[in-house]
């Protein structure tokens, strides 16, 4: 680490904005996430045409490192902010998987519905889907759940999502065509 602190000090600004943000994800793999969100910030205040890049990116790693309320403040301030962000669809699904995280069903179920009523061509669409399902199995409406997770195996688009939905719909014993994917 202090090798990547004595290279940014001796370098142009490029290299040295290079260096910090490998430094930031060096700190945060060791844990101390807020002291890399911290460099982030510092990264989006120095260079105003890749502040919005920065941005998102501390929410990321305040996501990443856990801390689920914060990155909740985080995305939303980025969304905010940015609100034609071309990273708009994955910051507010990164909003909602943060409230899920932290347990606020409501919020992460009207976060995952506005995605899909703003972003309706949104590779996260069939991802949104089977969360909703989860939701809905987690306070016990397993009705509202298979529905999520036959539109999830309706679309078709993304292997991974449809294994995880059809296995959810074989544990409630609900047929599932052997004809997929």
């Amino acid at each position: 680490m202090a090798y990547l602190s004595q290279a940014e000090e001796g370098s142009d600004s490029g290299r040295r904005r290079d260096i910090s943000k490998w430094r930031s994800r060096c700190i945060s793999a060791q844990g101390h996430t807020e002291e890399a969100v911290k460099i982030y910030e510092e990264l989006a205040r120095a260079d105003s045409r890749r502040a919005e890049d920065y941005e998102y990116f501390s929410a990321w790693l305040t996501y990443s490192g856990g801390l689920y309320e914060a990155a909740i403040s985080r995305f939303q301030a980025f969304i905010k902010k940015h609100p034609r962000s071309r990273k708009s669809d994955q910051a507010h699904w990164y909003l909602g998987w943060n409230q899920y995280r932290a347990q606020h069903l409501d919020a992460a179920l009207a976060t995952m519905a506005q995605i899909k009523k703003k972003f309706p061509r949104s590779s996260l669409l069939e991802r949104i889907r089977y969360w909703e399902g989860r939701i809905h199995e987690k306070r016990g409406h397993l009705d509202a759940a298979m529905v999520a997770y036959q539109r999830v195996m309706a679309s078709g688009q993304s292997p991974y999502y449809r294994s995880l939905a059809a296995r959810r719909l074989m544990i409630q014993d609900v047929e599932v065509s052997r004809r997929w994917p």
